[in-house]
């Protein structure tokens, strides 16, 4: 291209140039809150606050999605779908996706959290009752610094439930209530189901220590994969944490893959109220149980790796050990079979 400006009869040409300013190409608003108020379409506008859909389809920076506020719930759940696909909101704001009040559904396509934060994603901030359901697709927090995982009721007097049916859940710890300074008053349930046909890969599942709060935490197997995602991870207290109110083994089981991290559970693994099923333990390295009042009935079968009871597992119906997997520890178990080595 070849500009020409002609002024009081002189000639200045110019050859070809490229003007502009080069701003992330996906550059984002920092704040947008879900409404609802139409329907359950992310790219409709007018669901959202100020008629301004937020971005997907890329990786954006900074931006905050927050389903509902404090006035009410929203008309509509918020879906995230395949048509969505894959969006990385990266951002350095206290946190992505914080779920106020209402719900959110994830059924195809990919969103993740990363970044360099100062808080978890998280739900329940009010007193209204919150849900969070992945049906396929996937959720994942790869943030980098220590807030790279997920909180299970912030500070509400609502309920808040997580139901993982199909797809992945993907964060580095799953933490249920929150400090005496930030919820000193909080109340309400806190409930993970990890259903049949979900996954979820994360570390430590475990409860703040808050005296004041009456937060009834419960992590429910049914079936689904609880997959282990870091080093060091323990369901249940750890010094720091403790144990959750309840954990039910429901007639869909408890299946978990080590994934070649060594795992600990300190934690009982109680049978379900409306009948009980087993725990699988997949996947090389090593999972510990400690717990001695794990009162699940069904089968405990060790596909691969190394199962170390500390505790007790008496009320398991028996102790599978395949072919190339082990069985060991101090505790007490029920009746064993299986062509695996069973050892301390």
């Amino acid at each position: 291209m070849k500009l020409t400006f002609r002024k009081f009869g002189l000639a200045l040409s110019l050859g070809v140039m490229t003007l502009g300013f080069a701003p992330s190409a996906n550059a984002a608003a920092l704040a947008y809150t879900w409404l609802g108020g139409t329907s359950g379409d992310w790219s409709t506008s007018a669901n959202w606050s100020g008629n301004v859909a937020a971005p997907t389809k890329g990786t954006y920076v900074d931006p905050r999605i927050t389903v509902g506020n404090t006035s009410g719930n929203p008309g509509a759940a918020l879906i995230y779908s395949s048509a969505q696909g894959y969006t990385n909101y990266s951002t350095t704001q206290t946190r992505t996706l914080y779920i106020r009040n209402g719900e959110m559904r994830i059924t195809g396509g990919t969103l993740e959290a990363s970044g360099n934060c100062g808080n978890f994603d998280g739900m329940g901030d009010c007193a209204k009752d919150t849900i969070f359901t992945i049906t396929d697709g996937e959720y994942r927090i790869t943030r980098t610094n220590t807030f790279n995982g997920f909180n299970v009721h912030y500070r509400s007097t609502g309920n808040a439930t997580v139901n993982i049916e199909g797809g992945t859940f993907a964060a580095d710890s799953i933490l249920f209530d929150y400090t005496a300074s930030i919820a000193p008053s909080a109340s309400g349930n806190a409930i993970v189901n990890l259903n049949n046909g979900g996954t979820l890969l994360t570390g430590s599942v475990n409860k703040v220590i808050n005296a004041t709060s009456t937060v009834v935490s419960t992590f429910n197997f049914n079936g689904g994969t609880f997959k282990v995602r870091v080093a060091g991870g323990t369901f249940g207290a750890d010094g720091a944490h403790a144990n959750l109110a309840y954990a039910y083994v429901k007639t869909g089981g408890a299946k978990i893959d080590t994934n070649s991290f060594d795992y600990t559970i300190t934690q009982n693994l109680l049978a379900g109220t409306a009948g009980s099923g087993g725990l699988t333990k997949d996947g090389n390295g090593t999972l510990t149980i400690t717990s001695a009042g794990n009162t699940y009935t069904g089968a405990t079968t060790v596909n691969l790796g190394k199962l170390v009871v500390n505790g007790s597992i008496a009320a398991s119906s028996g102790v599978s050990v395949a072919a190339g997997a082990s069985l060991g520890g101090s505790g007490t178990v029920s009746v064993i079979s299986g062509a695996g080595s069973v050892g301390p």
